[in-house]
């Protein structure tokens, strides 16, 4: 992490320019100029990339401290790598050869990149639960006097839809209401509605799932 200094809004802009530009030609460099044996091409999530490079250049250049940690949204991998490239922590063969073999990884990776990583967050959806669980830690480090660093998930709404909201819910909506930072209500407060009416949409038995998680919910005053 860089050293946090005054607020410089045009540096940011400028940062925020970089990093869209270079996420998108690593993209387009794997899919259109990279020599492919059998044509296809391997993706990357263009848009994915250019919608977090704002908040992603504030995290990274401005905000972040360096007992904080983030949790970067898989589609967005190509921005994590675009920044440690600025930093100088990450080489230009490797964004290359990204999505190829020994090249960048699609999604950020605790063992196979070669950059720092705060959470793998592939498989899509891991991501989510790994920050709130850490997140209860963290609050039960602070109540024990420790003061760890702050957390932060960016989130596509794809993931709401995964299985692991469920457990997330779950243990949260079962952990002590004392032991609880207020960060860990919030966050479900956004997603309930709309992960209940994933479910809901899916068919699910009599909405049994979706009326559970109402419930404590409710609860946990969440809405």
């Amino acid at each position: 992490m860089l050293k946090k200094t005054r607020t410089d809004i045009e540096a940011l802009k400028i940062l925020d320019d970089r990093l869209r530009w270079l996420s998108s030609w690593t993209i387009h460099h794997a899919n259109h100029i990279r020599e492919s044996a059998d044509g296809l091409k391997v993706g990357g999530h263009q848009a994915s990339c250019a919608s977090m490079t704002a908040i992603m250049t504030a995290l990274y250049f401005h905000a972040l401290g360096e007992n904080d940690r983030v949790a970067v949204k898989p589609h967005a991998g190509p921005v994590l790598h675009a920044i440690h490239y600025l930093l100088g922590s990450q080489s230009r063969e490797a964004l290359e050869n990204f999505r190829g073999l020994g090249g960048a990884q699609s999604y950020p990776s605790r063992t196979k990149d070669r950059i720092p990583v705060d959470f793998s967050t592939g498989s899509v959806g891991l991501g989510v639960a790994i920050t709130l669980f850490a997140s209860l830690v963290q609050d039960y480090l602070t109540a024990h006097g420790w003061q760890p660093g702050f957390g932060c998930r960016t989130t596509p709404t794809a993931n709401l839809s995964r299985p692991s909201w469920s457990t997330c819910l779950t243990a949260s909506a079962t952990a002590p209401p004392n032991a609880m930072h207020s960060r860990i209500p919030i966050m479900p407060a956004m997603v309930t509605p709309v992960y209940v009416s994933i479910c809901a949409g899916r068919g699910n038995p009599k909405g049994s799932f979706s009326a559970n998680i109402l419930s404590r919910s409710r609860t946990m005053r969440w809405r």
